[in-house]
């Protein structure tokens, strides 16, 4: 046995020693459950950490771990956010391993790569912006494509606005690009929003941590007179992509290099959803079109979509839609099949039976829904056409709807400084769970909630002035951001448990 082998196996007998014998401590962070921990030096070791699994009411699913190493504890290293985290022991450590590994499993995170939309129909005015919300002090940094980068300082419960060079609008069509992906780093966790607007074309997305992301994707967008897109970002090196259109494209594989990436367009007024990505590695996913309208196209305007897909391994079978404010024709929705056979519900009565690749939509939803099925599936909303609907503002942006279970109960969030005439959020809150619920500190008036039919849940629409902001409740609900201004919208989820 080699010097280095020795010296790992000693430090593991150490720390089980010190775990037998170390006097424990209990800590606790606000809004969160005691745990328990103790310090072999300068290393801490929390209650669980190898011989044991540490049990919480937040804790749905053990496997989340998958490893009797692994021991899952919800918030500890971050109070501000309401994600599950596990503290790892490598037994087998390597030397470009340290000791303890984080894994979070939410769209908080520590390390990102995302990318800038292609939006050739305005190409000299458009503004990108990231937003890094942190809940905790922290120190950020933004590496460019270019080799530049930035470094911030930020104060906690804080979202700083990121500027982005449009030269790294990814153009190309079908060309793998190796100066296009953004990547940010951060010392605590963060979650990062992006938002691309040119006049009268807005969009924003919510962003997956590296960590987080998957290797099976399918697609949501939506039909455009300027084709719909797929944008794929690598994040290791040697990553084999195969692309498997729904109709119109033939399938590709290709080999991507970590931050490299992919434009895959097509043409006319062909739809990619319910295209399948599969990667050998990790990969982020991007979807949208530059110019869409919805339900029909050439009904009037039109608007981008942008939105970073949900990876498979993260979809589920219980979701609920609230609808969207001002609009009088009711929202889109649409549910996208894995597998075959999959049957879908709306409040419990069969609407669809779809095998793989394939979606059912719905143009018209002006009321609350809960949508299920026997097999997991991925939700798309969307807002309609201002043409179609008749409304005064809003043109058709596109949100992923995460799981009922995949909710959390904090959230951090900003709404951009883009002078929309409105902008909202949409709950959706646990009956029991109501009077707890918060904005900035605020309890929300109980009149604003509405019943979600065969559901104990509620949901309400509420109006926000543009910055920062901070939801909470004693239970997981789920929040949707928005705002609408004209001929032109965005949305985005505030964030989920992709567990």
């Amino acid at each position: 046995m080699g010097p280095k082998l020795y010296n790992k196996y000693f430090l593991l007998l150490l720390i089980f020693i010190g775990l037998i014998a170390c006097k424990e401590e209990v800590y606790k962070t606000e809004n969160y459950s005691d745990y328990k921990s103790c310090f072999i030096g300068d290393i801490e070791i929390k209650t669980g950490a190898i011989f044991e699994t540490y049990e919480s009411p937040y804790v749905l699913d053990k496997s989340q771990c998958k490893s009797q190493l692994r021991s899952c504890q919800n918030g500890i290293l971050d109070p501000g956010y309401s994600f599950f985290s596990c503290q790892v022991i490598e037994s087998m450590m390597t030397e470009d391993k340290s000791l303890y590994e984080y894994v979070s499993t939410s769209n908080a995170g520590i390390d990102f790569s995302t990318i800038v939309f292609n939006d050739p129909i305005s190409t000299d005015s458009n503004a990108v912006w990231l937003f890094l919300a942190s809940a905790q002090e922290n120190k950020i940094q933004v590496f460019w494509p270019d080799g530049n980068s930035d470094n911030f300082s930020v104060q906690e419960n804080t979202v700083t606005t990121v500027s982005v060079d449009t030269k790294f609008k990814i153009i190309n069509n079908m060309v793998i690009e190796n100066d296009k992906v953004i990547k940010i780093t951060s010392e605590n966790p963060i979650t990062v929003y992006g938002l691309n607007r040119a006049p009268n074309q807005t969009d924003a997305y919510v962003a997956i941590p590296t960590i987080n992301l998957g290797t099976e994707y399918y697609i949501g967008t939506f039909a455009s007179q300027y084709g719909s897109q797929v944008i794929i970002a690598a994040s290791e090196d040697n990553t084999t992509i195969n692309i498997y259109p729904n109709d119109y494209l033939d399938n590709q594989t290709l080999v991507l290099e970590a931050g490299e990436s992919y434009l895959y367009e097509s043409t006319g007024s062909q739809d990619l959803t319910g295209t399948k990505v599969v990667a050998n590695k990790k990969i982020g996913v991007y979807a949208g079109s530059t110019w869409s309208e919805i339900p029909t196209p050439f009904i009037g305007t039109g608007d981008v979509l942008l939105e970073q897909m949900l990876p498979v391994s993260s979809w589920k079978d219980n979701f609920l839609t609230y609808p969207l404010a001002g609009r009088t024709g009711g929202d889109t929705i649409r549910i996208i099949a894995k597998e075959d056979n999959t049957t879908v519900f709306e409040d419990g009565i069969q609407v669809a039976s779809l095998d793989d690749q394939e979606y059912w939509e719905r143009n018209d939803q002006k009321n609350s829904a809960n949508y299920s099925s026997n097999k997991p599936v991925m939700l798309v909303h969307y807002e309609n056409t201002l043409a179609y609907d008749g409304s005064v503002n809003g043109d058709p942006f596109i949100m992923a709807v995460p799981g009922i279970d995949q909710y959390l109960t904090s959230y951090l969030f900003t709404v951009p400084s883009l002078s929309f005439a409105e902008d909202y959020a949409n709950i959706i809150v646990h009956k029991d769970s109501l009077e707890s619920t918060k904005l900035d500190g605020s309890t929300i008036n109980q009149s604003l909630f509405n019943s979600i039919v065969v559901t104990d849940y509620y949901g309400a629409t509420i109006a926000l002035n543009e910055g920062s902001h901070i939801l909470t409740s004693d239970s997981p609900f789920g929040l949707f951001v928005y705002g609408t201004n004209g001929v032109e919208s965005y949305g985005y989820s505030g964030g989920f448990n992709l567990q």
